[in-house]
């Protein structure tokens, strides 16, 4: 599964059971940083260019995409090259590499 909603995948994901999935990717916004889990919050009329003149004001950062995707059981495997889509499987891993800084 992978979703790009421009802010407001992280609200859509978390009304989903995704128990069974096997592979989500999933956009996250590097600025948020990855040690706090950090969202926009939802809003039926979000667009990041009238929530802030950056435009970097969207979506979830990738600890707050870990936090919530563990629940199902998928860890974070790892990042494109960009740092901003992070990729979750269902296999069971000691240690996840989107864990370190």
């Amino acid at each position: 599964m992978s979703i790009d909603l421009d802010g407001i995948e992280y609200w859509i994901l978390e009304q989903l059971d995704l128990h069974g999935a096997r592979i989500v990717v999933v956009k996250y916004n590097p600025p948020f940083g990855a040690q706090r889990a950090v969202t926009v919050p939802v809003s039926d009329d979000f667009h990041c260019r009238s929530r802030h003149h950056s435009w970097l004001y969207f979506g979830a950062s990738l600890r707050a995409w870990i936090d919530l995707l563990n629940k199902s059981e998928l860890v974070c495997v790892g990042a494109n090259r960009q740092y901003n889509n992070a990729f979750f499987g269902c296999e069971i891993v000691n240690e996840s590499p989107c864990e370190s800084d």
